[in-house]
């Protein structure tokens, strides 16, 4: 439960300490503490080192007698790894509508991260469209007071944006991202919003400005 407040509060390293804390043999057995490690590792992007985890998981685990929103956090990692060490859209499609169902409501920021990989895998296999018609429509759906939620989803929308060359719109939720990143005080998002205006700036070569917010 505790683990849940704080990774929706973007303390995943707050998290961490509480893991480091743990002989690695008790992390080893506990499916709930394995995952806590791997939303560590892609946090810190150790991408690498995360499907060794979710198999390990798989291992201890029944589809019949564990949790939903267990199995759901399995899909989100299998998910978004399809799409940013394979390539693989469809695949990674197909595992992120699943964990978008399994998952609580309670787990929030993990559902914020399955809608960004959801919105850029629809994007690959070619359903741009419906991609920002739910990303629309999610937004207007969303308080303001729900940062992680409306940072992942501009977030999304200025991946696609800049994925499909549409400079100045990926350029607004981008910067829509920073903004409400900057009022939450999440320097971790604040920083991706800087990345991904000065990715804008490149591709308009707008070189110093690009160059001013790489390095920010």
């Amino acid at each position: 439960r505790h683990r849940i407040v704080e990774d929706n509060r973007d303390r995943w390293h707050a998290v961490g300490e509480w893991l480091d804390l743990l002989p690695p043999e008790i992390v080893q057995k506990r499916p709930t503490l394995l995952l806590a490690l791997a939303w560590q590792r892609f946090n810190q992007f150790r991408l690498s080192e995360v499907p060794p985890l979710l198999e390990r998981v798989q291992s201890l685990i029944s589809d019949t007698t564990v949790e939903e929103s267990l199995l759901g956090e399995l899909d989100f990692h299998w998910g978004y790894l399809s799409i940013w060490a394979q390539g693989d859209a469809a695949t990674a499609l197909k595992r992120l509508e699943r964990a978008r169902n399994r998952l609580s409501d309670a787990q929030r920021v993990l559902v914020a991260e399955t809608d960004l990989d959801l919105a850029l895998a629809r994007h690959m296999v070619g359903e741009r469209k419906k991609a920002i018609a739910s990303l629309e429509s999610r937004i207007q759906a969303t308080v303001l007071e729900d940062y992680v939620m409306l940072t992942r989803l501009f977030g999304a929308q200025a991946f696609i944006f800049l994925m499909s060359g549409d400079l100045s719109r990926a350029a607004r939720a981008a910067r829509q991202m920073r903004t409400i990143a900057e009022e939450a005080h999440n320097v971790d998002v604040v920083a991706w919003g800087d990345y991904l205006v000065a990715h804008v700036d490149l591709q308009s070569f707008q070189l110093e400005e690009a160059l001013r917010g790489f390095m920010l």
